[in-house]
Formats: C-alpha cells, sequence, structure tokens
C-alpha cells in the first residue's frame, strides 16, 4: 500500500464534493432565494457527500484523511464543511 499524498487526497475529496453537488443541483436550482430550500439543498449535498466517501473511498484513503485531519485544522475544518459534520474515523 502506497501512502497518499494530501493533494491526491484533496483531489479525489473534490471529485466526490462535486459528484454530491451535481446530485444535489435540482434542489440548488429550485432553491433561487428560498432559505428553506437552500438549506435542504445543502443537507442533500452533506448527505450525498457523505454516502460517496462511505462507498467509494478505499482504506488508504481513510488511513490518508486520517492523517491529515489530525494533523491540520485547515483539513479538518473544510472536510467537515463538505460533510456537514465531523466523520468519525474511528
Amino acid at each position: 500500500m502506497t501512502d497518499l499524498s494530501r493533494d491526491e487526497v484533496w483531489e479525489f475529496l473534490h471529485e466526490l464534493n462535486a459528484q454530491a453537488y451535481d446530485l444535489a443541483f435540482d434542489y440548488w436550482k429550485k432553491a433561487g432565494d428560498r432559505e428553506d430550500l437552500l438549506e435542504q439543498a445543502s443537507k442533500v449535498q452533506q448527505g450525498e457527500f457523505v454516502e460517496l466517501c462511505d462507498s467509494t473511498l478505499t482504506n488508504e484513503y481513510w488511513a490518508a484523511i486520517e492523517r491529515q485531519y489530525k494533523l491540520e485544522e485547515d483539513f479538518k475544518m473544510q472536510f467537515e464543511a463538505y460533510a456537514g459534520r465531523p466523520i468519525n474515523l474511528d
């Protein structure tokens, strides 16, 4: 197993987040300026991101994420922003 770089991990997480956005896009489109729908769209995107992580990321990615999560506060904050909450890495 090779160690993934921080950039490789972020590239894949950005890709998953873009996929999650695509899945939630209809909600965003319908929302316009409606705060309630924007909030719902955000929750859909976050849920999709978490599901994509759970179903897509290999143990190697999770190990790299855990390493960065513990080392870098900005990584932790952005990862949690994508997910909408901390993800249990245990």
